[in-house]
């Protein structure tokens, strides 16, 4: 089943009869860049034996902005590390955001040599999949996910694990994801001038990554929306009966509430982003009646202005609240657009909403969230269930003495753990898929010994 694709034929880590083998993966994002290692363990649950992050240099709203500081910072970010867990970092795995991302759902068809399915015959529909695509351009876009939704037989549109199964044909329906060729060139540009050996083994779409981290497979089963929000850019994950339907992102988060805040009181965007962590909430009506009308001021630090800058709690929270209910509308509204223009059935969120990602991390979002969905009109049906949740790691445990200080459990680490269980992800599948190509290779073989053998006969 391949989910990832190879990145390159040389050897693989994990290939090795160590069923533990370290993986490794990097986060670059607007805010921090994080670098994590770990063993991840059958029932994936993980434990991280390195842990390191450090504020983004070179970075902006996703992009690279600047090579040669971005490269600057990875390398002593790298160094660090390597000093301090004595772990060598010369291969990851790289999370890229979803606005440099494109989605698509396709299906595929092969026929059943032998009337039983194989691997070869699923990953051979897969491939069929795959060769469908319209909307990702590869010319544009590297497909980096192939996530397979559900299996067809003549028996059954249902099916999660064909192997076995009894058919004259096996279709799949595939979930695809496309990463944009110039944003990978770019971050293999920053790496490879830190280490021309450093070898990059998948890169994954960060969105993908948070949802693996968080959510459980009865929320996939039962419908689920899963919304992460960075400094720079938020991703968006659907599911429905354990399938992936939707997968699209933006760019918009925090830096663009500091920019908002920025300019109404006429401050620089670091002390903006001081104000918003330190004393911002997403509601106004969650203060209370001192804090709405308490006047407080801010040092500006900046000669050409007013030393001490007054502003209002209030003020603060309607800037801010006023920020996430676009950016809840605009998923929403994607939704409901990708959901008429695919003659999809309507979606019925059984396990609702979850949020990730620093701006998660604001008082009282979840209470913006809700006003959105339930207040968008009377004749509108419910997207989903009265259930909010601010999404946090799950199955992670730390060597003792590696994160004294880091708390690997907020909800702003989603996307560092999730990457590092799609490392090994990346790894099975590419195992797999080779396994599979090997078998193949040794069926034709005998079919053709067999053909050679009735013709000379």
């Amino acid at each position: 089943m391949s989910l990832f694709q190879k990145n390159s034929n040389k050897p693989l880590p994990g290939q090795s009869n160590d069923e533990n083998a370290v993986q490794l993966a990097l986060d670059i994002g607007s805010s921090k860049i994080r670098l994590i290692a770990g063993k991840i363990s059958k029932d994936k649950t993980l434990q991280v034996l390195g842990y390191m992050e450090t504020p983004s240099f070179g970075v902006n709203k996703g992009a690279v902005t600047d090579i040669a500081l971005l490269s600057a910072t990875i390398a002593e970010l790298i160094r660090n590390f390597t000093e301090r867990y004595k772990i060598a970092v010369d291969h990851l795995t790289v999370g890229v955001p979803s606005c440099f991302s494109a989605a698509e759902n396709q299906q595929g068809y092969a026929t059943v040599q032998s009337g039983k399915v194989t691997a070869e015959d699923r990953d051979s529909a897969i491939k069929n999949a795959k060769a469908g695509i319209q909307i990702i351009d590869e010319t544009k876009y590297k497909v980096v996910h192939i996530i397979p939704q559900n299996y067809i037989t003549e028996t059954s549109s249902e099916i999660y694990n064909p192997i076995g199964q009894y058919a004259k044909k096996i279709g799949v329906c595939v979930h695809v994801i496309g990463i944009k060729l110039s944003h990978i060139k770019n971050i293999e540009s920053v790496l490879k001038s830190i280490n021309p050996d450093l070898r990059i083994d998948s890169e994954v779409n960060s969105d993908n990554a948070a949802s693996d981290a968080v959510l459980t497979e009865s929320e996939k089963e039962i419908g689920v929306c899963h919304i992460d929000i960075g400094k720079g850019t938020v991703g968006v994950s659907v599911y429905d009966k354990k399938c992936r339907v939707m997968s699209f992102g933006f760019n918009d988060g925090g830096v663009y509430i500091d920019d908002d805040i920025a300019r109404f009181l006429g401050l620089q965007m670091g002390l903006a982003e001081k104000l918003r962590i330190g004393y911002g909430i997403a509601r106004e009506d969650y203060l209370s009646e001192q804090e709405q009308n308490e006047n407080l001021c801010i040092n500006s630090r900046d000669p050409s202005s007013p030393m001490n800058i007054p502003f209002n709690r209030r003020d603060i929270a309607i800037l801010i609240g006023n920020r996430l209910t676009n950016i809840f509308r605009k998923v929403i509204n994607k939704i409901d657009i990708e959901v008429k223009i695919k003659n999809m059935d309507p979606l019925t969120l059984g396990a609702g909403f979850v949020i990730t990602g620093g701006v998660a991390n604001t008082p009282y979002i979840e209470y913006v969230l809700e006003n959105v969905i339930f207040n968008t009109g009377e004749s509108a049906e419910p997207l989903g269930n009265r259930k909010f949740r601010i999404g946090i790691p799950r199955g992670v445990s730390v060597e003792p003495g590696v994160c004294d200080e880091i708390n690997l459990f907020d909800t702003d680490k989603s996307v560092i753990i999730g990457l590092l269980r799609c490392a090994q992800d990346s790894i099975e599948s590419q195992l797999e898929q080779k396994k599979s190509q090997e078998q193949g290779a040794r069926t034709g073989l005998m079919h053709n010994i067999i053909d050679w053998f009735k013709h000379e006969l």
